[in-house]
């Protein structure tokens, strides 16, 4: 299994084209630029994933960061969890893909999106989702991103992978990955 996470040479004014490696499995994805550069991203992956391997706890990769005008919009995502968290009970390992023989030997990803906001001030209002053809939903439940200091976005993150999309990755993968990112 190999994990790598790059951006492709094809960088538009306002959006990258990348991919992420997930063991047998290839993703590709789009970053906006408009909230973060490509080397602002990459700084990004290579702080999150440093931090899950040295502290074990949950993390993630920013894949795109796409605001309006007024700071809200989405945050597309892949979460890393340590192992030894995502299967944190008998139950829990035996739902998990790959689960390691020793319980801390890798992670798992897992991929989503949250409603995000740059500004204080859109926690004074309620906003909700807008459909193409102008109408509205939903109230969005907003999570604070300080574009500045991501690593305070993980407390938001939840733990549990069960019964979700994830793929897992040994930790000599991800050190590999850093050790040539270095």
């Amino acid at each position: 299994m190999t994990f790598t996470v790059s951006f492709s040479d094809e960088v538009m004014t306002d959006q990258a084209k990348g991919s992420i490696s997930l063991g047998d499995n290839l993703e590709t994805f789009y970053s906006d630029l408009r909230s973060y550069s490509c080397e602002e991203y990459k700084a990004q992956w290579k702080a999150a994933i440093s931090t899950s391997m040295r502290e074990r706890r949950t993390t993630t990769l920013f894949k795109s960061v796409d605001l309006d005008g007024s700071g809200v919009g989405r945050l597309w995502l892949y979460s890393i969890v340590p192992s030894e968290i995502a299967g944190d009970t008998p139950k829990k390992q035996t739902q998990l893909e790959d689960f390691p023989a020793c319980i801390s030997d890798g992670v798992y990803l897992t991929e989503r999106f949250m409603n995000v906001t740059v500004r204080h001030k859109s926690f004074n209002k309620r906003i909700y989702l807008q459909y193409e053809d102008g109408t509205f939903g939903e109230e969005l439940a907003l999570y604070f991103l300080d574009l500045a200091a991501p690593e305070r976005f993980f407390g938001y993150l939840d733990d549990n992978v069960c019964h979700i999309s994830h793929w897992y990755s040994p930790n000599s993968d991800l050190q590999n990955f850093l050790s040539h990112t270095a």
